[in-house]
């Protein structure tokens, strides 16, 4: 039988190169794609404040400290109040007395924190029980509170005779067995790049002890370092992960099972891990080549740009960009960028960050200003981030500029004063000649230097896209470039597109288009009853392609696949999502189509201006690779779409953060005119 622990299903989700590298004895694999400043104390909270206190409930050995919280619920004062008190007196203080002269004020803040988080929610579990008809409450107290870190383990049947054992130990667990209720509480010091990694745990954690109590579970992760501080998910939303997690298990089994291990090993879905991982140098001969694009971007001939900033990656697309350098070397555009820059370091420099000027580069709409911290002089990337609404103020911008931590220096964008609209014409018209290789690449827009990145929907790093912005960001302007881009590159028997438009305006002008599978579905119930005709599509397909033995549309033995691309636009698919019974709907459709359709020629492009946890929701999130933020309204919406900040100081209008499973680029998008619409309508 093959055994696997939920940590290393959690590792295979992040790079399957990772969790080889674990099993051949790297301790440090399992660090790699953890972010945090490291100075919260994560398992000093978990081993020696939460930990005690949950085994005590537990066990027979807390006899005293279940009387006095029974004493609490029953008192009628206020429970969350009264908790505190208790955890305070007989965890905190003594942990206190103990360790607090090795911690430093940051440290103990953020413990005192992290248990006023723990108290809140198990205070709101206990209050959801009535303890005032218990006669013995201090001994019902130890069916509330499971062992902590007990392990737990499920046989999952792999077919074909084979099993793997799926072990793991969750942090905490909460029980109310006459509701049949329960919670699981997970502690990280450190936060993943994406947070539907978590997920992913707290889902196999789910499982497991859905298999070993009968109940199913809804998980609170805390994040102990950052804000927002927490992340809920109910029971359904575990469960609905279920497919992710056969499939991801399946992958394991086959990695753990093969004793030389398959060669080459996929590749993880985010590129940029690759990046900051120390095995990145032997990746490629220990796993197999992971196939880098071999061309880097053309140097732009905007001045003041060091001769290394031409070796800037692009995405990941099946095809390198190919891109002309704009005609931008003007004594303005230069004058601009050097007062920015002087202005700059001067400001950094009265604040008492010292900087090293490191060029710019110029694009269509901004200037991305390249500093070199100096480190020796306490200068870092964070302390000049945290200033990014003082350099607002000093370079007089309308808001406060993105700064990102690059490859050896910090980057700050402005904007210029004077930009041209970017047409859908000019990016097509610097495409490859003859058009692309493919009939699904389409050029996302323009970087900072001005080069042209496309997109191939046949890669799976971006197969599927998730576009969230505010009202006025562009989102829909991007789907319309996106579809009229794809339909002047390739006929309908290549191509084809549902269009669902809940708006009713974003689509009207393109009735006509050839390459429609269908008439715009304007309205909730026919955009369900479309979606569900769509994945029995991609199933006759997948009958299809068993017959004829081959993987994928690519590998097809004729020259023409009988079918063509399909690629489904939901513009605000939030208002599929009005109920609970439509919003599952949507999302078993969503996973269904993004897990299999690539091979079959499917792909989604989901767009909504509510970037919130109700409507980019864990599976949603999961399933689609490309991430696109367009402008959003604060930090947390931006961390919801691309796991970081930054959108939210994004200038509008096409100015867009590209992520997810490509390393994060900044572009702007494309406005396409009526020339590209007519292009499109004539393309039979």
């Amino acid at each position: 039988m093959l055994k696997a622990t939920v940590s290393d299903l959690h590792l295979a989700h992040r790079c399957p190169r990772l969790l080889a590298y674990k099993r051949a004895g790297r301790d440090r694999a399992w660090t790699v794609g953890l972010r945090g400043d490291h100075r919260f104390p994560g398992r000093l909270f978990h081993d020696r404040i939460a930990q005690p206190f949950h085994h005590k409930l537990a066990s027979a050995q807390g006899k005293r400290l279940k009387q006095a919280l029974a004493g609490i619920l029953t008192g009628g004062g206020p429970l969350e109040a009264g908790l505190h008190g208790l955890l305070q007196a007989q965890v905190l203080d003594p942990f206190f007395v103990r360790h607090g002269p090795a911690l430093d004020a940051d440290q103990i803040m953020a413990l005192a924190r992290a248990v006023e988080l723990w108290n809140r929610h198990l205070a709101a579990f206990l209050a959801g029980h009535d303890w005032s008809r218990e006669t013995d409450p201090a001994g019902r107290l130890g069916e509330f509170f499971r062992p902590p870190e007990e392990r737990i383990q499920y046989p999952f049947d792999l077919g074909g005779g084979q099993t793997i054992r799926i072990s793991g130990a969750y942090d905490m667990l909460l029980v109310d067995p006459r509701e049949s209720e329960a919670v699981l509480l997970e502690f990280k010091g450190y936060r993943p790049r994406h947070e539907d990694e978590d997920f992913i745990q707290v889902a196999l954690y789910g499982w497991l002890i859905h298999q070993a109590t009968g109940i199913r579970p809804r998980a609170v992760v805390f994040y102990l370092e950052e804000d927002p501080p927490e992340a809920p998910y109910s029971a359904d939303e575990l469960t609905s992960a279920r497919p992710n997690l056969e499939a991801l298990i399946r992958a394991a089994a086959q990695l753990i099972g093969n004793k030389r291990n398959p060669s080459p090993l996929p590749l993880p879905p985010d590129g940029r891990l690759c990046a900051e991982c120390p095995f990145d140098p032997d990746c490629d001969r220990d796993w197999g080549s992971r196939g880098r694009p071999a061309t880097h971007r053309a140097p732009s001939v905007e001045a003041g740009i060091p001769p290394k900033a031409a070796e800037l990656e692009p995405l990941p697309p099946a095809s390198a960009p190919q891109e002309k350098p704009q005609k931008t070397t003007d004594r303005a555009s230069v004058s601009e960028a050097g007062q920015f820059m002087e202005r700059l370091v001067a400001s950094l420099k009265q604040l008492k960050l010292y900087v090293e000027p490191d060029g710019y580069l110029a694009g269509p709409r901004l200037i991305r200003l390249r500093v070199k911290p100096m480190l020796e002089k306490g200068a870092t990337f964070r302390k000049i981030a945290n200033h990014a609404e003082d350099l607002q103020v000093v370079l007089d911008l309308r808001a406060a500029p993105l700064i990102q931590a690059q490859a050896g220096h910090v980057s700050v964008d402005v904007p210029r004063r004077v930009t041209t609209p970017l047409t859908l014409g000019e990016l097509m018209e610097r495409m490859a000649p003859g058009g692309a290789a493919s009939p699904v690449v389409f050029p996302l827009g323009l970087d900072v230097a001005g080069a042209v990145i496309l997109a191939d929907l046949a890669n799976p790093t971006m197969t599927s896209i998730l576009v969230a912005g505010t009202s006025g960001s562009g989102k829909s302007v991007f789907l319309r470039a996106v579809v009229i881009s794809l339909a002047m590159n390739a006929r309908p028997d290549r191509i084809q597109f549902t269009l669902i438009d809940p708006k009713r305006v974003s689509f009207l002008d393109m009735e006509t288009l050839p390459h429609l599978a269908s008439p715009l579905i304007l309205d909730v119930e026919s955009a369900l009853t479309a979606l569900s005709g769509l994945v029995d599509d991609m199933e006759r397909r997948y009958e299809l392609m068993q017959k004829k033995r081959v993987q994928d549309l690519g590998s097809w033995p004729d020259e023409t696949p009988p079918f063509p691309h399909h690629l489904v636009v939901i513009d605000e698919y939030a208002d599929l999502m009005s109920d609970k019974e439509s919003k599952k709907l949507l999302e078993h459709f969503v996973q269904r189509l993004a897990q299999k359709g690539r091979a079959a020629g499917y792909h989604l492009l989901l767009a909504t201006q509510r970037p919130e946890r109700t409507v980019v929701t864990p599976l949603i999130k999961a399933n689609l690779q490309l991430k696109v933020a367009l402008k959003v309204t604060s930090g947390a919406n931006s961390k919801l779409i691309l796991d970081e900040e930054g959108a939210q100081r994004l200038l509008g209008n096409g100015d867009m953060l590209v992520g997810g499973a490509v390393p994060l680029e900044r572009l702007q998008g494309a406005l396409p005119t009526r020339t590209e619409i007519e292009a499109a309508l004539v393309n039979r």
